[in-house]
């Protein structure tokens, strides 16, 4: 067995349907002297001469005989093994797990929904918690893909850019602070509501702040986008959140949005995924399709 390879079983097909060592051999793009030796090896591994020249070409033992349709079976199955390869969505199956935060699955993902339920029905979507610093622990998280902001990751993992964005402020229409350019002192001054990210639990305009110099009075944490949005919404609280998330949500929670009076970095938005994955086609293929959707949802909203 350990002698017995793909092109041997295929050489002994090439010289059953040719019954002549050149033919069979200018089929397997061999010359006739490999061709030869390829026959010989057969002959050993089987101790069996298997063909056996004749006024008609080769002719097949009775040993070549019996082997036949197994030879035929064996290259069936490997051509089988071969096609599956070839991925087709419409077949998939099992479970597409991406980490992305509360702002991520709300605000971005629903509009990857409808295409993966088209194309692949029976894969399903599992949205599990982002946090900070995922992206160094990709190799040993059952994880995916991921959905977050550019940060440090691991060396073992891939990322591609989706878009760039920038941080605004909702507040409330009926803030007092609506009807008004928002200044960096109406800011400070006000109460602010803030999602935390991380270990550390602090929000992502903190250490912006803190490098600046400047200090706010924050009067809620809380991890839920949909929670602070209606705190918001509800109050003369403030909310720092991307652009793109903020024009997702202003008409259904009649929020004013004004610029962020301070300066802070932009946010990269980015797929990541660890190399264990890279090659796999039902992987490759979902996550073209999330980048395709979820860059065509950002483009749209710039």
């Amino acid at each position: 067995m350990r002698n017995l390879d793909l092109q041997l079983l295929a050489a002994f097909r090439a010289l059953v349907d040719e019954r002549n060592v050149t033919r069979a051999a200018a089929r397997m793009n061999l010359s006739q002297p490999a061709m030869s030796r390829v026959l010989g090896k057969l002959r050993d591994i089987f101790a069996d001469p298997l063909f056996i020249r004749s006024a008609d070409g080769l002719m097949l033992t009775q040993r070549a005989e019996a082997l036949l349709p197994e030879v035929d079976a064996s290259l069936r199955q490997l051509e089988r093994l071969l096609e599956a390869t070839e991925f087709d969505p419409a077949q998939a199956s099992g479970r597409l797990t991406v980490a992305t935060n509360d702002i991520g699955a709300s605000g971005l993902l629903p509009n990857v929904l409808p295409r993966l339920s088209r194309e692949a029905p029976a894969l399903s979507l599992e949205i599990t918690p982002w946090r900070a610093g995922l992206l160094t622990e990709l190799d040993r998280l059952p994880v995916d893909l991921t959905l977050c902001v550019l940060e440090e990751s691991g060396p073992d993992v891939h990322v591609r850019r989706l878009a760039e964005d920038h941080y605004v402020v909702v507040m409330s229409e009926s803030n007092p602070l609506a009807t008004q350019t928002l200044t960096l002192e109406d800011y400070l001054n006000a109460e602010h509501v803030v999602i935390p990210l991380g270990r550390a639990g602090k929000g992502a305009l903190e250490p912006v702040l803190s490098r600046q110099g400047f200090k706010r009075h924050i009067a809620v944490r809380v991890p839920y986008l949909m929670t602070a949005l209606n705190i918001v919404a509800q109050s003369n609280r403030l909310l720092a959140i991307p652009a793109m998330v903020a024009r997702s949500f202003q008409q259904t929670f009649r929020l004013q949005v004004q610029a962020l009076p301070l300066e802070a970095p932009t946010i990269a938005y980015v797929l990541a995924w660890h190399r264990r994955h890279h090659h796999d086609q039902q992987h490759r293929w979902a996550r073209q399709l999330l980048y395709e959707e979820l860059h065509g949802a950002m483009s749209s909203r710039d």
